[in-house]
């Protein structure tokens, strides 16, 4: 199942260093700081309280991380592409975020950032604060992360991302798909389209454009921005022909954030408030 530990000074302070098979292994964290290699099979990496490197090898891994011990992991996904597109992939790698109290709290602790090609995930829960470096993700060398599970029982998220233009679309758009995604855009300025589901949009640095269609009518779900700037970014409505001033509703939930409502699903703008979406962020047929 797995490999010898060996506990050592790797760096500063004292590692517990573990190599996996070829089979499917399951590699434990402990009190100390954990480098983890995977090597072949679907492996579950399990950080553990310390700053931990977890490094995949082929096959679909898991990275499970708890977000009551904070502090700072990073995880190198060394594998394959996954097969299939879609719902029908296998082998894909996910990064599973552990113990938050439920979806909702999960939604609204977590955030993204760009550096370099690394994408960054943030998180707080109730206080304990820590981070998940997630190296070469837009280095366009087909190691990255494809799911991020919010470890609630919710469905996991797909991650779609920027692939060399300025548009980023879901691998779930198109009239008759759903499915929950993180949709990630770069530091350029781009539109960007999640289609149906409850999606997760990060548009990266740029002046973005995000875009929703008439597709979404009755199952539009409802979609968090996380770093909307009212000041560059836009919400583009030109699809949904129908659709004018009259029939959007902008209000403020719990969290602080402003939430637009209109027939056709719902987006929340993590960090904006209500009083600071106006007419001219919108754009219309």
């Amino acid at each position: 199942m797995r490999t010898s530990t060996q506990t050592g000074a790797l760096a500063a302070g004292a590692w517990n260093f573990e190599i996996g098979t070829q089979n499917a292994d399951v590699l434990v964290g402990s009190g100390l700081r954990d480098l983890f290699l995977g090597r072949g099979g679907d492996d579950r990496l399990i950080a553990g309280a310390g700053n931990d490197i977890l490094i995949g090898g082929h096959g679909g891994d898991s990275y499970e991380i708890s977000t009551t011990d904070g502090g700072t992991d990073l995880i190198w996904d060394r594998g394959s592409a996954p097969t299939g597109t879609g719902y029908y992939a296998t082998g894909e790698d996910r990064v599973v975020l552990d113990g938050f109290t439920s979806t909702d709290a999960a939604l609204h602790s977590i955030g993204l950032q760009i550096s370099g090609d690394d994408l960054i995930l943030t998180y707080d829960n109730a206080g304990t604060t820590g981070q998940i470096v997630m190296r070469d993700f837009y280095a366009g060398n087909g190691f990255f992360i494809e799911e991020l599970d919010i470890g609630t029982g919710a469905p996991a998220y797909h991650f779609s991302y920027l692939s060399g233009d300025n548009h980023t679309y879901s691998v779930h758009s198109g009239p008759d798909q759903g499915g929950e995604d993180i949709v990630v855009g770069s530091n350029a300025s781009e539109e960007i389209y999640a289609g149906i589901g409850n999606d997760i949009i990060f548009g990266g640095g740029g002046a973005d454009t995000f875009m929703f269609h008439d597709e979404e009518e009755a199952g539009g779900g409802t979609d968090i921005i996380l770093d909307f700037d009212p000041l560059f970014d836009a919400i583009d409505f030109t699809d949904i022909h129908t659709l004018n001033m009259s029939g959007v509703a902008v209000t403020e939930n719990s969290y602080g954030n402003a939430v637009i409502t209109t027939d056709y699903g719902v987006i929340e703008l993590a960090g904006v408030s209500a009083v600071d979406v106006t007419e001219d962020i919108f754009n219309f047929a």
